[in-house]
């Protein structure tokens, strides 16, 4: 009874010390909004402010069960979204964490063009449970890659970096198996058939690697139009994959979609 009297006594000391240090570490340096820059007072959401994190759409059902595209007008799931009807993708199932919005935009940014590592913590905050256990495990999970003069402009590769923290316990599955054999013009400065042509044949499985009868996971940013994930899936399939699954932090969509 008496250890456990200074084991609780300890505890909680330890605890009082601890939003002692939060409170003054607060004071010295104001957490801000990763978005709209406003101070914030909790970082439960993440580093972004009540008004910000309000405005955030995550996606949800129901939705479309081959891209995710949440329907916000029509109820019902399971049936395809109009995209999806016309032309199905290579890949088995796309989900997305939020709707792509100005608010989501601003990190992404900072993330990608800017070097900003601190805002792959607030990443982590909004795709935490959000990518279920259920279903096929993949065999392998795999960052969609940026050609190497990309990757030495930049000095990462933001895929990467958000598989590891979409899929924490998994890490050991992550693997370089797709090649970026053209430094193509990017994706966000074209639109239609020039998306599709611009991807065509720059991508390649590594040399060596089996993906045979494999469940595969497949990372990005943003899913735009599904033109990137989807020539990264044809290939992985042409290689032999059993099924392709994508995964992405946001999803750009029109309002006519909706």
């Amino acid at each position: 009874m008496k250890y456990r009297q200074i084991y609780s006594t300890n505890k909680n000391g330890a605890r009082r010390s601890r939003r002692w240090l939060q409170t003054i570490s607060n004071l010295l340096f104001p957490l801000r909004c990763q978005s709209c820059g406003l101070l914030i007072e909790s970082i439960k959401n993440g580093l972004i402010c009540e008004s910000c994190f309000s405005k955030l759409v995550f996606l949800t059902k129901p939705q479309c069960p081959v891209c995710g595209l949440m329907f916000l007008k029509t109820g019902g799931d399971g049936h395809r979204c109009a995209g999806c009807r016309g032309k199905a993708p290579f890949f088995s199932k796309a989900r997305s964490v939020m709707r792509y919005s100005k608010e989501v935009g601003t990190l992404i940014h900072k993330f990608k063009f800017g070097g900003d590592l601190s805002v792959l913590a607030t990443f982590a905050k909004w795709a935490e449970k959000k990518f279920s256990q259920d279903g096929d495990r993949p065999d392998y999970i795999i960052p969609v890659p940026l050609h190497p003069d990309r990757i030495k402009e930049r000095g990462f590769n933001q895929a990467l970096l958000l598989a590891k923290i979409f899929f924490p316990t998994e890490k050991y599955k992550i693997k370089h198996i797709l090649k970026r054999t053209e430094n193509t013009t990017p994706q966000t400065k074209l639109d239609g058939e020039k998306r599709r042509k611009n991807l065509k044949n720059c991508f390649m499985v590594s040399s060596g690697i089996d993906v045979k009868g494999k469940v595969l996971y497949l990372v990005d940013d943003v899913y735009t139009t599904g033109t990137t994930v989807n020539e990264c899936a044809k290939v992985l399939l042409q290689a032999g994959a059993s099924r392709v699954e994508v995964f992405t932090l946001a999803m750009v969509v029109k309002e006519n979609e909706i």
